[in-house]
Parts: C-alpha cells; sequence; structure tokens
C-alpha cells in the first residue's frame, strides 16, 4: 500500500480529488446562477427599507 503525504492511499485520494472538484464545480454553477437570478428582481417596492 503506497501512501501520500496525509497518509491516505493514493488510488482512494485521486478518486477523492475528482469527487470534490466536480462537486466544487456544481457549487460554482450554483452560485453563477444565485448571482445572476438575484440581480433580475425587479418591483416597486424592492429598495423599501421596513422598520
Amino acid at each position: 500500500m503506497i501512501l501520500n503525504s496525509l497518509g491516505l492511499e493514493i488510488k482512494k485520494a485521486k478518486a477523492i480529488t475528482g469527487d470534490l472538484n466536480h462537486l466544487l464545480a456544481n457549487f460554482q454553477i450554483y452560485y453563477q446562477n444565485l448571482r445572476g437570478i438575484h440581480w433580475d428582481i425587479k418591483g416597486k417596492r424592492f429598495f423599501l427599507i421596513y422598520m
């Protein structure tokens, strides 16, 4: 068994790295879509502050 500097098996670490990169890419797409939707909000009372 070959371990990396963190003590994880190299094959398992590569698989986990690929999964985490995929998850990070999905989160980035979600974040960009969320920012785009936010700026499309309209309405006459959008900027009204309630106290």
